[in-house]
């Protein structure tokens, strides 16, 4: 213990002689630990091993969660002074006879030693050590429970499961995270189809689309793989095959206007993605990769607000719905860009509009789509695009007539 004799501030006593500490005691205030969502299980016999391969013991408790070291089976028999502990391996494939290791389910417990099967020249190999007949098992420690109902705010916890002494009140002063409940079925059999498609070949569209976006996330926003199985104007011809990608953008950026200049492909990007393509392609494909096709639409359009309704805030809310529908990144009808090759109809636009609150009635629209030149052309009905085109916005011209 350290203590150090401080001058007196303004109004205080000074010290006449040295001071006697008489008596000294300590007093926690508090204390920070870390917590997990679990309970913990320690010694729990499993039972007797009876020597043959491919024995199986299940845990009393599930879900399992990730193991430590120390969180193991331990195995004891006749001739050992204390309990011999044994490895988890992800798959008993490259184990020999002896090597004392075993595989655990984490959903369902179960516990599993290495089978003997017979090899092709008649011998018999085994994957794994076996523990002897009559050696008792146990997992040593191990945790279960978890999930996301654990992942609570700040403060939620202020109860103790058991007393403990000296404890007057707990809380937890962050918000408890990291809690996953197991994966269901339907989840297991998607993640498996993207799992199992190869990542290192590509056939079908499926295949050029996700390698694609998998290898360049973050710099493209979205591709299209167009091959002669499709049809319609646009389509590439047999043994073609055309991966159309639109460049990623913030989301700040993609979720206004953008001028068509923003999503041109970049050549050392183009030439980067033939390349990593040019490698996973059948031999007999021929392959392009160019940026989208933009098809630039300008609305015109006049609409009535409600009673008590800002003519400007509206106005302002118009162009931003259809800024954000027609939009290859975030627009559509589901938010995930325009469609690729997916008419527009008027009343497309109608339906965008109509959802803007403080709304009375559209009282007119038209749309136009702007060609290379940007010449417009009027279009009553709809707009038609090609397989590789999707709709982006243009200057739109929006006026609005206040209620009464």
């Amino acid at each position: 213990m350290r203590c150090e004799v401080t001058a007196p501030q303004e109004g205080q006593r000074a010290y006449a002689t040295s001071p006697i500490i008489r008596t000294a005691r300590a007093v926690s205030w508090g204390a920070t630990v870390d917590a997990m969502h679990a309970t913990e299980v320690t010694a729990e016999p499993l039972g007797r091993s009876d020597g043959s391969p491919g024995q199986t013991f299940r845990l009393a408790h599930t879900p399992v969660l990730p193991r430590t070291p120390f969180e193991r089976l331990e195995c004891w028999h006749a001739g050992l002074a204390d309990w011999e502990p044994w490895e988890e391996v992800e798959s008993l494939a490259e184990t020999g006879p002896g090597d004392g290791c075993y595989v655990l389910d984490s959903a369902t417990g179960e516990i599993a030693f290495g089978p003997a099967l017979k090899q092709r020249d008649g011998s018999v190999r085994s994957y794994g050590a076996i523990p002897p007949r009559g050696a008792e098992l146990r997992m040593a420690r191990y945790r279960y429970g978890g999930g996301a109902s654990g992942n609570v705010r700040a403060g939620a916890i202020t109860e103790l499961r058991s007393a403990i002494p000296y404890v007057a009140r707990v809380a937890n002063r962050r918000p408890a995270s990291g809690g996953w409940d197991p994966e269901d079925l339907e989840t297991a059999m998607f993640r498996a189809r993207h799992e199992l498609r190869t990542r290192y070949r590509a056939v079908s569209p499926d295949d050029y689309e996700f390698v694609t976006l998998r290898q360049f996330q973050g710099r493209i926003g979205r591709a299209k793989c167009l091959q002669a199985a499709l049809t319609g104007r646009g389509a590439p011809s047999p043994g073609q095959v055309y991966v159309v990608v639109v460049p990623a953008l913030a989301d700040e950026e993609a979720r206004r206007y953008i001028p068509p200049v923003r999503l041109a492909l970049a050549p050392a990007l183009q030439q980067e993605i033939v390349a990593f393509l040019d490698e996973r392609r059948l031999l007999t494909t021929q392959l392009a990769v160019r940026e989208a096709g933009y098809k630039r639409v300008r609305v015109q359009t006049a609409v009535a607000a409600q009673p008590g309704a800002d003519p400007h805030r509206l106005q302002a809310e118009v162009l931003q719905a259809l800024n954000l529908f027609l939009n290859p990144l975030v627009g559509g009808a589901e938010g995930q860009g325009w469609p690729f090759g997916r008419e527009l109809y008027l009343s497309d636009l109608y339906t965008c509009i109509q959802r803007v609150e403080g709304l009375l009635n559209v009282q007119s629209l038209q749309m136009a789509w702007l060609d290379e030149t940007d010449q417009p052309h009027a279009a009553e009905r709809k707009i038609d695009l090609l397989a590789h085109e999707v709709v982006i916005s243009d200057i739109h011209n929006v006026s609005v007539e206040a209620g009464d």
